[in-house]
């Protein structure tokens, strides 16, 4: 189970507010709404695609037949910390890929209703989860590296104890 501190004392959770901070005292008050309008449309296709391909991975990796293979990743808490860090870089993508559609209805609205401008806040808040997701997902990627290698580590040493 991942723990809350252990959730924002990591180095994703850190950068992501760092950049979003900056964001917050760079940018002016307003932004114009047909740059974030686009801005939240590509994340929204961007987001999409990250959430379905994850979603695949997660599944591939829990649906592991290998009952042996993940015993032996569990001795040193691999499979574990592999699925709760899958489990939570999932969440945080979904909450991400909602913050996108929301501030992308709510642009269009606006548009629709002829503003031309947006106060940072949103921008702020949907830099901070755009980020945030994408560096979870790094995280991620690099478990499943992990998970890989030790794959080939189980196999040598099962091919070794067969002979």
């Amino acid at each position: 189970m991942i723990k809350i501190d252990e959730v924002i004392f990591c180095w994703d959770f850190i950068v992501s507010m760092i950049i979003a901070v900056s964001c917050g005292i760079l940018l002016p008050k307003y932004l114009n709404i047909e740059f974030l309008n686009s801005m939240y449309s590509i994340a929204v296709t961007l987001l999409s695609i990250l959430f379905s391909l994850f979603f695949a991975a997660l599944t591939l990796i829990m649906i592991s037949n290998a009952d042996d293979f993940i015993l032996f990743l569990e001795e040193d808490n691999i499979y574990s910390g592999i699925i709760a860090t899958f489990k939570i870089t999932l969440i945080i993508t979904f909450i991400s890929l909602l913050i996108s559609i929301i501030m992308y209805a709510q642009t269009m609205f606006l548009i629709k209703e002829n503003y031309i401008n947006q106060n940072k806040i949103f921008f702020i808040i949907f830099v901070f989860s755009l980020f945030y997701s994408l560096f979870a997902i790094i995280n991620s990627v690099i478990d499943s590296i992990k998970y890989s290698e030790k794959r080939i580590q189980y196999i040598k040493i099962k091919n070794t104890n067969k002979k």
